[in-house]
């Protein structure tokens, strides 16, 4: 490799680290910033509804136990259904960091059944996807389920302007759950069906490599 080409690389690794660095110190002064306006506002709800997001996309378990306080305290100040919906949401994520097997199904239990009250009341398409999301990150076969039964709802029903994710990559996630559910000729299937579409090339390319993997250990 030439000099020139390590100096490349060498900048660029430099300014993804300055960008990583930017973005965390940016992160971190918008939290203390919310954390000290909740604290004196008290009836505040969409604050909390804020800053719980940005602690739930950090996501590890501190930080998600943050945001599943502040969805409690939300819908406390105004009961709105997306508040509980996003609380069952984080419980469904928390489980993920639950060892001991009660525990787990506790926290699976309690967040679907928090999410389908809502759903049941009004069955939107974002609804839907903020659920299998959440069900997406887990491993449980029960929760995988779940994400699958979403992922498929959405597509069938999928209108512009009702969700804000595109629908060729829930398609690709209803073939990242079939693959955890080892259900490796549906995903290949969804895949295939995939490819014969307009998606970009870096996404044709990683499903075509995927395809090549899954026909090998099917």
């Amino acid at each position: 490799m030439g000099l020139k080409k390590i100096l490349s690389i060498f900048l660029i690794i430099n300014l993804i680290t300055i960008v990583f660095s930017l973005n965390i110190d940016q992160t971190k002064k918008q939290i203390q910033v919310l954390e000290k306006w909740v604290a004196y506002d008290q009836t505040d709800h969409q604050s909390r509804s804020k800053l719980a997001e940005i602690y739930e996309d950090l996501g590890d378990k501190e930080s998600l136990d943050r945001a599943k306080e502040l969805y409690e305290e939300a819908f406390r100040i105004e009961n709105k259904p997306y508040y509980h919906l996003k609380y069952g949401s984080l419980l469904i994520k928390i489980s993920n960091y639950q060892w001991f097997p009660p525990s787990k199904m506790w926290y699976i239990i309690s967040g679907y059944t928090e999410m389908e009250d809502v759903i049941e009341r009004e069955d939107k398409l974002e609804y839907r996807f903020i659920r299998a999301e959440s069900c997406f990150t887990s491993s449980n076969s029960f929760c995988l389920g779940i994400a699958s039964e979403d992922y498929n709802h959405i597509i069938i029903n999928y209108k512009d302007g009702e969700i804000e994710e595109e629908i060729e990559k829930i398609k690709y996630k209803l073939g990242l759950v079939y693959e955890k559910q080892k259900k490796y000729d549906k995903a290949i299937q969804i895949y295939e069906h995939l490819i014969s579409e307009d998606i970009s090339p870096e996404m044709r390319t990683e499903i075509i490599d995927r395809i090549d993997i899954l026909q090998r250990v099917k």
